[in-house]
């Protein structure tokens, strides 16, 4: 079986740190079919593997303050506007999936640090204890 990758730019209500959560994503009736596996990516860090567990079709206007607070963490009118915004979406009418996810594996830091430059952040670098 083939896995397909899901790519989010934020954490909001850091739900990916639960072993459960929603994602609201351009829709994609394929991508989300119950049990399919999905490769998790928070911007370019491999978080797991995860598993649809129920999907449903949401036109924009059904995203009510109860789905926007759950999946975000913020009122409906922010959610719709930061999802046109993030997905760049133009069209008048818009449909998403709403999607309920669980995790299959977890990927440890150590997974996805192997091999990465390490990086020091502002506050090593004011301190002068960028890593080596």
């Amino acid at each position: 079986m083939k896995t397909n990758n899901l790519l989010l730019r934020y954490n909001h209500n850091s739900k990916l740190d639960c072993d459960c959560f929603t994602v609201i994503y351009p829709y994609d009736e394929q991508l989300f079919q119950p049990n399919n596996e999905l490769e998790l990516y928070l911007r370019d860090h491999p978080l797991g593997k995860v598993r649809v567990i129920q999907h449903h079709q949401l036109e924009e206007s059904q995203i009510t303050d109860w789905i926007a607070y759950v999946d975000a963490g913020y009122h409906a009118v922010h959610v719709r506007n930061m999802l046109r915004r993030e997905y760049k979406i133009k069209r008048e009418k818009v449909v998403y999936s709403w999607a309920l996810l669980t995790y299959v594996r977890r990927y440890q830091i150590e997974d996805w640090l192997k091999g990465q430059p390490r990086v020091p952040t502002n506050k090593q670098l004011a301190l002068g204890l960028a890593p080596s």
